[in-house]
């Protein structure tokens, strides 16, 4: 899995970049660091708050590895992997949230109405990319392994 992982986010991540520049605006209107930074540390400090580092690094190795493993590491990495998908989906409802909070605080501004939606569809696309991306990925490959 490790190699073809690999070659499959690049590949994905070049469709996106390419559906992004067929839109014909650059590529920097995608780009939130408020939204970013919502998608990717909400789940990271949850993770943290039931896993060691040492366990989220195992938990990714674990999917990776060539090596056998036990059914019980198999179903304990499935478990991290299933409650990272459930933080991010989290985190995007949250950052959808203060999106149309900032967005209704000034609805006054008419043109902080596209802004805030803009944000809004931000963190859905930064969510659901890492959910694409990691997430599903790795549990499938833990599926799989567990199915053998």
């Amino acid at each position: 899995m490790y190699r073809s992982y690999f070659f499959t986010v690049i590949g994905v991540l070049g469709i996106l970049l390419g559906a992004c520049f067929t839109t014909g605006v650059s590529i920097l209107i995608f780009l939130n660091l408020l939204s970013f930074g919502i998608i990717t540390l909400i789940p990271v400090i949850l993770s943290l708050s039931s896993y060691s580092p040492a366990e989220i690094a195992e938990n990714f190795v674990i999917a990776f590895s060539r090596k056998e493993k036990t059914k019980n590491q198999y179903e304990k990495a499935l478990i991290f992997f299933r409650a990272l998908q459930k933080y991010s989906i989290g985190a995007a409802v949250i950052g959808i949230l203060i999106a149309f909070i900032a967005m209704l605080v000034k609805i006054e501004d008419k043109s902080m109405i596209g802004y805030g939606l803009s944000v809004s569809f931000t963190n859905v696309l930064y969510a659901a990319t890492l959910i694409l991306l990691i997430v599903v990925p790795f549990t499938t490959a833990l599926k799989k392994k567990l199915a053998e």
